[in-house]
């Protein structure tokens, strides 16, 4: 696919386009969808946990979809009460643990910084261990690898920190040629530019996957992503290949959503709180098991249970581009783009 060019003109007639567009596209998936499940009824096939799952995620076909067929041709189905429970289960992201060898034992939860101001480029801390090139500190600026977001890099007390990883809640950092000891004070100095192409690139994520979902249909779902510096990636489900039209839509409601300077809401909620008030699409970003969860909200836009460093208002992500869209496996689309200085570099 060519390169887009999300400067798409913003006039009324753009508009008018896009809605005549959304309106077509409803209808050919309605009547797509119907046949669909005529077929299945036809065929006596049972409506189970997996025949749902395989129509919702294949096809984009709803449970209340079924339901409503079904009831037309005097049919009673029963849609589990827990189907979304169990999709949002499903689709938790793809989780890549290390093996570290270090013992945690006895050392104290590591203060997280970066949640406190994640514009914050130096700090001061104690380091409370150090094993081979393995340094745990009291408290860091250094973001850990996770919820597909690659490590902070930096210094601390001038030697290189080169990678970041997380056992339990001891954030452990990666550096060399050490120049401190136990039981010294440091300071830690964070790659500001990494920093801010990691937020770039995150942010976008839930961005390009809100837009994704308002452009293709509402069975989307974040089934994975990667956060790089000089190119990210986010798989979605869908049924296939989005169309060069589609792909457009979405680059400019992408686009759109970063030049309204939409402010970053973010807080901690009890699970069964954030659950009640956002509902189960909290979880695209992937599982969290913590009884209080940290959620990052675009108002009116997009909500998700999520863990990584973001700017504070999106105006701050700069130009989001699609660079590729490919099909990775059945049901799952992989989009590749840039975001901010990442996107002036391509």
């Amino acid at each position: 696919m060519k390169r887009l060019d999300p400067r798409v003109k913003e006039n009324l007639s753009d508009i008018k386009d896009i809605i005549r567009v959304e309106e077509e596209r409803f209808f050919d998936s309605r009547k797509r969808a119907t046949k669909i499940i005529e077929n299945v009824i036809e065929k006596n096939i049972v409506f189970g946990n997996k025949k749902l799952t395989e129509l919702y995620e294949s096809h984009g076909i709803t449970p209340e979809l079924i339901e409503n067929i079904a009831k037309k041709k005097n049919i009673t189905i029963s849609i589990p009460t827990d189907f979304y429970t169990k999709i949002s289960e499903k689709h938790m992201g793809e989780k890549e643990e290390r093996k570290i060898e270090i013992d945690v034992k006895n050392i104290p939860k590591t203060k997280s910084l970066y949640y406190e101001d994640p514009y914050r480029k130096e700090f001061s801390a104690k380091v409370l261990k150090i094993s081979g090139n393995h340094v745990i500190l009291d408290q860091t600026c250094f973001y850990p690898r996770g919820g597909g977001q690659e490590p902070d890099f930096g210094s601390i007390n001038g030697s290189r920190v080169y990678d970041i990883e997380k056992i339990g809640g001891v954030i452990v950092h990666f550096a060399e040629s050490l120049k401190f000891k136990e039981g010294d004070m440091v300071k830690g100095i964070i790659d500001w530019n990494r920093r801010k192409q990691l937020m770039q690139h995150h942010t976008a994520t839930h961005i390009l996957n809100a837009a994704a979902r308002k452009v293709l249909g509402n069975h989307v779902w974040q089934h994975s992503a990667f956060k790089d510096i000089d190119r990210s990636r986010l798989d979605i489900t869908h049924y296939k290949i989005p169309d060069e039209k589609q792909v457009k839509e979405i680059e400019y409601l992408a686009n759109n959503t970063v030049k309204m300077g939409k402010k970053s809401k973010i807080q901690f909620l009890p699970r069964n709180e954030a659950e009640e008030r956002f509902g189960f699409r909290i979880y695209q970003g992937g599982a969290m098991p913590e009884r209080e969860l940290r959620i990052v909200e675009l108002p009116n836009f997009d909500v998700e249970a999520c863990g990584g460093t973001h700017v504070n208002n999106t105006k701050n992500i700069g130009e989001i581009m699609i660079i590729r869209v490919e099909r990775v496996q059945d049901g799952i689309i992989r989009l590749i783009f840039t975001a901010g200085e990442a996107t002036k570099k391509e």
